[in-house]
C-alpha cells in the first residue's frame, strides 16, 4: 500500500488565513482514516461509523481546488474508497 505522507505537511492554502478553512486538513484526515480502515482495505465496506466519519469530512473537504486535491490524495483513494462505500447516485454513504 502506498501511503502518502503530504498530509502531514502544512499547504499555501492553510498558512494562508484568507484561505484557511479546515478543509484540507478534513481531506488528509478522511485519506488517513481510509488508509487505515482494515475493511476497506479487504476491499470491503467501512464499519457504519467509519464511513459516516469518512464521509465527514470529505463533506468538509468539498471545497478544496482540485490542484490540492490531486496532491493529498495522490493514489485516487478517496474515489476507490466511495466506489465500495457509496451506495447509489446521490451519494448517500
Amino acid at each position: 500500500m502506498k501511503l502518502s505522507l503530504y498530509w502531514a505537511a502544512p499547504s499555501a492554502f492553510e498558512t494562508n488565513p484568507e484561505k484557511r478553512d479546515g478543509s484540507s486538513t478534513s481531506l488528509r484526515v478522511a485519506v488517513c482514516q481510509i488508509h487505515l480502515d482494515d475493511k476497506f482495505n479487504a476491499k470491503t465496506p467501512s464499519e457504519a461509523d467509519k464511513k459516516q466519519s469518512i464521509r465527514a469530512d470529505l463533506d468538509k473537504a468539498a471545497g478544496v481546488p482540485e490542484p490540492e486535491k490531486k496532491t493529498i490524495d495522490s493514489d485516487d483513494i478517496v474515489d476507490q474508497w466511495q466506489k465500495i462505500n457509496i451506495k447509489d447516485k446521490d451519494n448517500v454513504a
